[in-house]
């Protein structure tokens, strides 16, 4: 596993730990410049993944 994909999933742990019951809103942006809301962090059977939906602003 390369350093970028632990770097990501050490910010993901993060974000989880800082976002849960807090209002603020975390943006990210793919390579293409598009920018999307994490609305809420989603633990799965293979991980933490991000939910996004693109171009709306909610609150987490």
């Amino acid at each position: 596993m390369s350093n970028s994909v632990k770097n990501l999933r050490r910010l993901i742990r993060s974000l989880k730990a800082f976002s849960s019951g807090s209002e603020k809103q975390v943006f990210v942006q793919d390579t293409l410049g598009r920018t999307y809301e994490i609305l809420r962090l989603v633990e799965g059977t293979r991980g933490v993944y991000l939910e996004v939906h693109p171009g709306k602003k909610r609150s987490i």
